[in-house]
């Protein structure tokens, strides 16, 4: 048989047309962009600023590990904290994380059988009780998030994100126009909180809900490590976490310094409270 010199078959057309490699790559780095810019939009914020607009003093509760749902919880001292702020205009509050018990079924005799609302009647509830009630008075200044605990179960199980799903107000859509001022601002873990005051004052708050490091005998030894490790210039008024079940404050004044720095260790409603169910999660850890 002759060999042919071309040939035979050559493609004439194909549908979908194929891309060019170089204007595969440039469409991939523009897509990549965009989605990054997404990502960043719906990721927890690095630093927010709230300008506080009375030259007043003013309280501002640290409040986490609620655990929402959870049979161990003391869910009045939820209904007694949402009046003990209201009642003070010059009050707001910080969520450091946990707010709601979550679902897991890694952990079957403590967080499985002991919860008894499924995570969404959990948000739903307690949005409409705690979160709702004080964003639509702007008490709340923000609530950490990007953890991996208890409403991070839910986030690595099925990808949702249960802090905008907390944070987000519908009824306060129709006031704002903003988004950022729809709900409730969403700090990553570790992020900073700053307020700023009429007068010029700054006060500067980094929270975590769990900390870097711990101890068996002092609640605040994350928060004084991370302190350690920032520079006088670099560092904030304060440093808020939760996770640990255990409150504590203190101050400290560093050497090179003229500024003390101060730690907020937030107790929690789960299994504190000896005429309620015991935390066996907590007995457990």
């Amino acid at each position: 048989m002759p060999t042919a010199e071309r040939p035979i078959f050559k493609t004439k057309s194909v549908s979908p047309q194929n891309l060019a490699p170089e204007e595969e790559a440039q469409l991939f780095l523009e897509a990549q962009e965009r989605l990054q810019r997404i990502a960043l939009s719906a990721a927890g914020k690095d630093e927010v600023v709230k300008a506080v607009s009375v030259d007043h003093p003013i309280i501002v509760y640290v409040i986490g590990d609620l655990h929402f749902g959870h049979i161990a919880s003391a869910h009045e001292e939820i209904l007694s904290l949402r009046q003990r702020i209201l009642s003070n205009p010059y009050a707001a509050v910080v969520f450091v994380g946990d707010e709601i018990e979550g679902f897991t079924t890694k952990y079957p005799t403590t967080s499985t059988t002991q919860t008894h609302a499924n995570a969404q009647e959990q948000i739903t509830i307690l949005k409409q009780l705690l979160f709702e009630p004080l964003a639509t008075e702007g008490r709340v200044l923000a609530m950490v998030s990007d953890y991996f605990g208890h409403p991070g179960w839910l986030n690595d199980a099925s990808t949702l994100n249960p802090w905008q799903l907390m944070a987000q107000i519908p009824s306060l859509e129709a006031r704002y126009k903003k988004y950022q001022d729809y709900g409730i601002q969403i700090i990553a873990n570790g992020g900073m909180l700053h307020l700023e005051f009429p007068g010029g004052h700054r006060q500067s708050l980094r929270i975590h809900h769990n900390p870097p490091g711990n101890s068996r005998v002092d609640p605040l030894h994350g928060l004084r490590e991370e302190a350690i490790l920032e520079s006088v210039d670099g560092r904030p008024n304060g440093y808020a976490s939760g996770h640990i079940h255990r409150s504590g404050v203190a101050k400290e004044q560093f050497s090179g310094s003229d500024i003390p720095v101060y730690y907020i260790s937030s107790g929690t409603t789960k299994g504190s409270n000896p005429d309620k169910p015991r935390d066996l999660f907590g007995v457990r850890l």
